[in-house]
Order: structure tokens, then sequence, then C-alpha cells
């Protein structure tokens, strides 16, 4: 029996100390690597958009118009060439040849309140 309480004291010591072991790695341990969080953004719902035309259909009375005010001006623009003719008196121009129109108009309204 005194052999089996020497052998428990000796027990305890070596328990004990092993308690002051594992204290003494935590303590000096290195922190557990951060976790890392992704923000998820949610996808926004894509509306449905109208494709916008390139392009608008005039007639040959616009063209004509056009033709004269560029002369007038003396202002071509390189999208002049894009000019597509459809049939039956229809012409298909680029949108830039039709706000180019349409400042040439603006210009010549311009011109003609500073002459009255």
């Amino acid at each position: 029996m005194k052999i089996f309480i020497v052998l428990m004291l000796v027990a305890n010591l070596v328990y004990a100390g092993s308690i002051f072991d594992d204290i003494w790695k935590h303590i000096h341990s290195q922190p557990p690597p951060k976790k890392v969080t992704k923000t998820h953004h949610k996808k926004k719902a894509k509306s449905a958009q109208k494709e916008v035309s390139k392009t608008l259909t005039v007639d040959t009375q616009w063209l004509a118009n056009y033709i004269v005010l560029e002369k007038a001006w003396d202002y071509p623009i390189p999208d002049d060439y894009d000019i597509r003719f459809l049939g039956e008196g229809k012409y298909e121009v680029p949108i830039v040849v039709y706000r180019h129109y349409e400042d040439m108009l603006d210009a010549k309204k311009r011109m003609e309140d500073k002459e009255s």
C-alpha cells in the first residue's frame, strides 16, 4: 500500500508539472491564425434594357436639307460616308449625322435671330 501511495504522489508531481508545462506553452504559443472572411455582394438584377439603335431612317427630303445645310456651313463630317440607301426613297443615317443636322439647324436659327 505504501508503494501505491508513493506512486500516486509521484504521479501527482509529474501531472502537476505537465499542467504547468501546458500553461506555459499556451501562454507563449503563437496566436491562432485569423479567420479570413470574404464579402459576398449580391448581384444586381439587370433590367431588360431596350437596345438603342445607332442609325435612323430618313426620307429624301431630310437628306436633301442635310446636304444643303452641310454645303452652306461647309462642315462635312466623316460619318457622312456611313449613309446608306435602303430603297423607296429611304436612307439609313448614323445618329451622329442626325445630331450634326440638328446642330446645323440650331446654328441657322441662332444666326437668323441675331440678324433680326
